[in-house]
């Protein structure tokens, strides 16, 4: 039940790829979706803010970094919801966000991506790792987290606690669009 809220932790993360630049992320339309395996239960949480530095030139200065609202966790079941928000769950009073942090970010292939990080959720971070594509105007991407060890214990068996975490971030603009040329500066010199 409480299961999913980790998930959108991931969700905030957000990649891209083109060279040197920082992504703008479309947030008020950014997904993050999630399911707690051992209950098959789904769900999503919102309010999710990005920040996304990729060039594919130069990885080692590539940077993700985002926070999801613990209180928008919607599993489309009221009362679940509201029992996720308690201490011995997520803890919303204390803990409001889930966070993640890139350490480094690896190319997989021409468009696949693995990015390590620290996510932090109710007071507690842990190494995940995520996989991200980049298709023209959005990023998708997939991470799969056990939330016992962020504390957060619904079933007995830690092994029981899995969350796979699905993300979607529309993009400003189409990944490896052609920049606009400026226009070549004249010659100063007529008829030459």
């Amino acid at each position: 039940m409480k299961l999913l809220h980790v998930f959108i932790l991931l969700a905030l993360i957000t990649g891209t790829s083109i060279q040197g630049q920082r992504i703008e992320v479309v947030t008020e339309n950014a997904e993050a979706a999630f399911t707690f395996v051992a209950k098959e239960v789904e769900g999503t949480i919102g309010e999710i803010k990005a920040t996304i530095v990729l060039d594919d030139t130069d990885l080692e200065n590539a940077s993700f970094s985002g926070t999801a609202n613990i209180g928008t966790i919607n599993t489309s079941n009221f009362l679940r919801d509201k029992h996720l928000m308690w201490k011995k769950y997520f803890y919303k009073k204390m803990f409001p966000e889930v966070s993640f942090k890139s350490t480094a970010v690896e190319k997989l292939d021409d468009d696949m991506y693995a990015i390590m990080g620290m996510m932090t959720l109710r007071g507690r971070s842990r190494e995940v790792r995520m996989e991200f594509t980049i298709k023209e105007k959005e990023l998708r991407g997939f991470s799969s987290i056990n939330i016992a060890d962020f504390g957060v214990n619904v079933m007995k068996q830690d092994k029981d606690n899995r969350v796979d975490i699905k993300f979607t971030f529309p993009l400003e603009k189409p990944i490896g669009a052609a920049q606009e040329k400026l226009p070549e500066a004249e010659s100063d010199e007529e008829g030459q």
